[in-house]
């Protein structure tokens, strides 16, 4: 019992260290309507390399289509690609 103890309990703690940071960077992206991850819009003080356009929360999205672009922070503010 007690070597089995030994060998759950190190994997069992690292899956609850590990598994906040796994879960935060599923966040960071989404799949489009093609199945294809994107990256969540973000707050920048310059334009991120890859942005489609910035909503008019401020945010810089990164959407490969205009449907539904910024729906969620305002609509379109100004449109790059």
């Amino acid at each position: 019992m007690k070597k089995i103890f030994k060998i759950i309990l190190p994997i069992i703690l690292l899956a609850i260290i590990l598994l906040p940071f796994s879960t935060f960077a599923k966040s960071l992206y989404y799949k489009n309507i093609f199945g294809s991850k994107i990256h969540v819009p973000v707050q920048a003080q310059i334009i991120p390399k890859g942005a489609s356009a910035q909503c008019r929360n401020g945010k810089y999205s990164f959407s490969v289509t205009r449907r539904g672009t910024c729906s969620g922070n305002g609509g379109v503010k100004i449109w790059y690609k």
